[in-house]
């Protein structure tokens, strides 16, 4: 993501998906951090924009909601080179309290001084404040990823199979209300490309993400 200079303007988002709702989150209290006790919402709803940003392996994807309406959708893979330009476009002209999960820490401090220009200092989620919300039942909690956490969280009900493609494709089970693990395979354009790479005789060609 290109690191440049710039103001944030008036100018509304044409990226609408679809409409969605937003679940509060839950952070560890301060008055019992051994217990790491629940004491308040991050994302409780008062009124004020929320832009949800997730850093991935291969881009940076910002979501904006309104109360529990999805407003507006944006992905900017990491090479852009027209970054500014876009996420200039899509915020809105308003008062937004950012959150901010990742699993590219480069790619996090690239989106972090880029949020800086327009005046937005998110919140970034720790993995402590993601499990004091969904308890990972397995035998290392510290290894599980803060996005595997955060997409089970996403999903309401206490027992589920969740699906998330991207670089590497996951495969979450969640099973009353808990993390109880993930199968992680690499994801269609890596498999593409190994293919490719490794078998001479197949032709290759371009993946594309549309």
């Amino acid at each position: 993501m290109k690191e440049t200079k710039g103001r944030r303007n008036s100018k509304a988002n044409s990226d609408f998906r679809h409409p969605g709702k937003a679940r509060s989150f839950s952070e560890p209290g301060l008055d019992d951090p051994q217990k790491g006790k629940v004491s308040g919402e991050v994302l409780g709803y008062n009124g004020t924009m929320k832009l949800m940003i997730d850093i991935g392996n291969s881009s940076a994807s910002f979501t904006c909601f309104q109360g529990e309406t999805v407003t507006g959708r944006l992905s900017l893979p990491h090479d852009d080179e027209d970054s500014l330009a876009k996420l200039r476009a899509f915020l809105p002209d308003e008062k937004i309290e950012a959150f901010l999960s990742s699993v590219a820490p480069k790619e996090e401090e690239k989106v972090r001084i880029l949020l800086e220009e327009f005046g937005i200092a998110p919140h970034v989620f720790s993995l402590e404040e993601a499990l004091a919300s969904l308890p990972a039942r397995i035998d290392d909690p510290s290894e599980v990823g803060i996005d595997l956490l955060l997409d089970a969280f996403g999903v309401e009900e206490a027992n589920a199979i969740i699906i998330d493609l991207g670089t590497c494709n996951k495969v979450i089970y969640k099973k009353d209300g808990c993390f109880e693990g993930v199968a992680i395979s690499p994801g269609f354009r890596l498999s593409y490309q190994s293919i490719f790479q490794n078998a001479e005789k197949i032709p290759g060609s371009r993946v594309s993400s549309r």
